[in-house]
């Protein structure tokens, strides 16, 4: 049987199981409050997804945040008709003089200062700002799709892992015994049946960091799904990686097509946008403000007449230290900062791009090298299967299967790498969220 320097790679292996298992939905704290259990049939992907946008609190701050963003444009369109003031003013006391106006009470209707034309941009802006929100919800999912598919992925490859674990288990156990018989026959040393022994007991502790990963991935679903804690989840995993991967060829996407649906770059281009109206909104201000009024006399004036009287005025500011033509300047030095971050943006996502393309590249190499392995262990166990029929030991067959069954683990690890690179390709182009959200959807 092998010697105590082969079951290092087995902690390696666990080990790089449990690193691809960590992500930002682990350390997430379940939320309280009463949440959609998710009683009935198995949850495939499509469905969790579903699920998922339709109560997962993920993506309720920023639904939210669009309803005040409209809230605050139908603001800007009631600012071009003039907001009016009712002003009444009653004197209990005035004084006894006959020359005053007869009535102790006055009545006026009152305007803000009035600017159509800021009026006017500062709706613009606001539309701009409820553009830019919309698109920051639809990051938010598509962020939200990335964490639940890579939880699907991970789930699965688990289930896989679990059966091959499970033989390592009983291979060790079998050779466990193997060892102790020769000992009993003399053909083996003590220190043999204490590595055999520690060998089971390695694959035991595997198998259980296993369960262990699989539950915490469990928990995280549910924080995604937005379900309660306690609630019971069943999951259909049979199709996870055809619905999450489907027919993304990543040969066919390509740097423009990443450029034109990125979140991010839409968003810089719409600050550039909003940054232009704010350069205008500063140059209104320099015009005058009109108010409007309508009132009756002042009951402390000498005016006896009685009725109401409409006035109009303008309303601009003569000196103010060149403020406002400095907020010029100081808008217009604002949108040049937009358009040098937007250029920045764009060279990090092209980085961002390039290192998931190489990382893919890797990760493909890495599972054709693995399959390899896998194959010719294959063979070596076939040949070590034949032998032992001859009359070879026994622990020679044993070997050999364990590094088959060892080569077969690896390989879906490789695969798991492979499946996780190409969907990080997948959402960085825009594909995945595309296919369960519109951004038209979000329009009114």
């Amino acid at each position: 049987m092998a010697k105590s320097d082969k079951a290092l790679p087995l902690v390696l292996l666990v080990w790089m199981l449990l690193a691809l298992t960590a992500s930002p939905a682990f350390s997430r704290t379940l939320e309280t409050g009463a949440r959609t259990s998710a009683a009935g049939p198995p949850l495939d992907f499509d469905a969790a997804a579903r699920l998922a946008l339709r109560q997962s609190p993920l993506f309720t701050r920023s639904a939210l945040e669009i309803e005040l963003k409209r809230l605050d444009e139908t603001d800007s369109r009631s600012a071009f008709l003039p907001s009016v003031t009712l002003r009444t003013r009653y004197f209990v006391h005035r004084p006894e003089d006959p020359h005053l106006n007869p009535r102790s009470y006055s009545v006026s209707f009152l305007t803000e200062d009035y600017n159509p034309i800021k009026a006017y941009f500062s709706l613009q802006i606001r539309k701009l700002l409820t553009r830019m929100a919309i698109l920051s919800h639809l990051r938010v999912i598509a962020d939200g799709l990335h964490r639940l598919a890579r939880v699907f992925l991970q789930l699965d490859a688990l289930a896989r892992l679990a059966p091959l674990q499970q033989e390592m288990v009983e291979l060790a156990k079998k050779n466990l015994t193997y060892v102790r018989q020769r000992e009993k026959m003399g053909e083996a040393a003590a220190y043999e049946v204490r590595l055999a022994d520690r060998e089971l007991a390695l694959t035991r502790l595997e198998q259980k960091h296993l369960a262990e990963s699989r539950d915490s991935l469990r928990e995280a679903l549910k924080t995604l799904l937005g379900l309660q804690p306690e609630a019971s989840v069943s999951l259909d995993l049979n199709q996870a990686r055809r619905q999450i991967l489907e027919d993304f060829q990543a040969a066919r996407a390509s740097l423009a097509e990443v450029l034109r649906r990125s979140f991010d770059l839409q968003i810089q281009a719409l600050k550039q946008e909003l940054q232009a109206k704010n350069v205008s909104l500063a140059k209104a201000r320099l015009l005058p403000s009109v108010f409007l009024g309508v009132e009756t006399p002042d009951p402390l004036s000498t005016v006896r007449t009685r009725g109401y009287f409409f006035s109009i005025g303008l309303k601009w500011p003569v000196w103010d230290g060149f403020r406002r033509l400095r907020n010029i300047s100081r808008q217009k030095t604002i949108l040049k900062q937009f358009a040098a971050e937007s250029e920045l943006t764009e060279m990090e996502l092209t980085e961002k791009w390039r290192e998931a393309a190489e990382r893919l590249r890797v990760a493909l190499r890495a599972l054709k090298l693995a399959q390899a392995k896998e194959e010719v262990a294959r063979l070596k166990a076939q040949k070590s299967e034949l032998r032992y029929r001859t009359g070879e030991p026994l622990g020679l067959l044993l070997e050999s299967r364990r590094q088959h069954l060892e080569a077969r683990r690896d390989t879906l690890l490789k695969s798991l790498e492979y499946d996780l690179a190409l969907l990080a390709l997948r959402h960085l182009s825009g594909d995945l969220v595309t296919h369960y959200v519109e951004e038209s959807s979000w329009q009114n």
